[in-house]
């Protein structure tokens, strides 16, 4: 049993590394078609395009139950190249609000994860970055199962035709109340966070009856500091 199992490792590892090789050839033809597509100011992205290379690659599979994976597995190159493109072309930065760590940027990380990640302080000023040219992606919150659509963003949509949502993330929120050393639950007189953070934890927060306080995430220590605010979400 473990030579049979032993033999089809072995054979993987044999594919595996014809397609290292094959990959590398693949990239390089990506090179030249991003320097293709920088020459002659045409983008990264087609849709039409990318459709007939992945009914393509499916129909080449002999085995049907084998065409949905491997059409996912030629998606997710296509995927990969065209983040390679993006950094050939100088078009690999994406524009998200807070600071690093918070949600926005985990989310960024999850959808282009080899993107230069841009640190904005409002919502307003991650579309205003892709507006303008300076990110070719913009990361916003979009809707909370709690707390619901979130109303700003939706507004910029509105006010920024041009930009649209080409993607799209699910992830867990989990929101943590954080003190000063040695403080206690009942002496908790205010808590200071985002709007949103207030909202998806309005619940906890009624029940624990205390003062809120609206801010920024850049601001949340420096504020906690100064203040003698006693907690921060």
């Amino acid at each position: 049993m473990m030579d049979a199992l032993e033999q089809a490792r072995r054979e993987i590892d044999t594919v595996d590394a014809q397609l290292a090789a094959l990959f590398e050839r693949r990239m390089k033809a990506v090179l030249s078609v991003a320097e293709y597509k920088k020459a002659h100011g045409l983008p990264i992205f087609d849709a039409a395009r990318e459709k007939v290379v992945l009914d393509k690659a499916e129909a080449r599979i002999g085995d049907p139950a084998l065409r949905p994976y491997y059409r996912d597995h030629v998606q997710n190159m296509m995927d990969v190249a065209k983040q390679y493109e993006a950094e050939v072309l100088g078009r690999n930065r994406a524009a998200y609000q807070g600071v690093e760590g918070a949600f926005a940027h985990i989310a960024l990380r999850a959808l282009f994860p080899h993107a230069e990640a841009v640190s904005c302080p409002t919502w307003d000023e991650v579309f205003d970055a892709v507006e303008k040219g300076d990110a070719a992606h913009g990361v916003v919150p979009f809707e909370n199962s709690h707390a619901g659509d979130v109303s700003a963003v939706l507004d910029l949509l509105y006010t920024h035709p041009d930009i649209i949502v080409t993607h799209m993330q699910d992830m867990p929120i989990q929101q943590d109340l954080l003190g000063v050393k040695g403080a206690k639950l009942s002496n908790v007189r205010t808590v200071i966070s985002h709007p949103q953070a207030l909202a998806q934890s309005s619940v906890f927060l009624q029940q624990l009856g205390r003062g809120l306080r609206k801010s920024n995430g850049k601001e949340y220590l420096n504020v906690f500091k100064e203040n003698n605010i006693n907690a921060f979400i």
